[in-house]
């Protein structure tokens, strides 16, 4: 039997332990939340998630090893956006102001900026001249970033996309021409997985994997 760490994302709504099992391990899985426990050793309900706060860590004492069904891979244009606008140019430029706390793949929702710092959000475009399929098909999934090298940046989810309508000089297509992707993090995703320098190393080309 092996141990090993799991993250519980609440985000969305998604506060049933069952659902996450099921994400996780694949379908018909379920019930491995019932090997899952917090720090203190407590085990997991149903009731307790949905108290708990985004990101808990929980401890995974099962045997089961968490279903990675690859869906795309590839290499992407690295970019941020704000969805609490901090300047003018974010705000008018970029169409901030008309989304604030908004994403497109949680709909009817807006979300507080502190519960958006504790989200992990990227946004998924897809060039249509290079590439086939669209964002729209990976709404909601895990997408995998990691260096040229191999190192690790972090897992987000696709709970937005990004669309030259919402900037200036078809920014978002530019930037994609390359590969064909893009992969815009909000900015407190990128701030947690860059640190201080993130405005700076949010750039550049990655590699994704996007995951069932």
């Amino acid at each position: 039997m092996t141990t090993s760490s799991l993250v519980l994302h609440l985000e969305g709504g998604d506060d049933d332990p069952f659902k996450l099992c099921q994400r996780t391990f694949g379908p018909g899985h379920g019930m491995e939340f019932l090997n899952m426990y917090l720090p203190d050793g407590t085990r997991l309900t149903k009731a307790l998630a949905r108290r708990l706060p985004s990101n808990q860590r929980l401890i995974y004492r099962g045997s089961r090893a968490p279903s990675r069904e690859v869906l795309l891979e590839g290499r992407a244009r690295l970019t941020w956006y704000e969805s609490y606008p901090t300047s003018t140019k974010e705000a008018e430029d970029f169409n901030a102001k008309e989304h604030i706390g908004e994403f497109a793949y949680l709909p009817d929702q807006q979300f507080p900026e502190a519960r958006v710092r504790e989200m992990r959000i990227a946004a998924f475009f897809i060039h249509p001249n290079l590439n086939a399929g669209t964002a729209d098909q990976f709404a909601g999934k895990r997408i995998v970033l990691t260096r040229a090298d191999g190192g690790t940046i972090g897992t987000a989810f696709i709970y937005d996309t990004a669309s030259d309508e919402d900037c200036k000089n078809n920014e978002v297509s530019t930037n994609a021409a390359r590969t064909g992707y893009l992969v815009d993090l909000e900015r407190y995703t990128a701030e947690a997985f860059f640190g201080d320098d993130w405005e700076t190393d949010c750039a550049g080309y990655v590699k994704f994997q996007i995951i069932n």
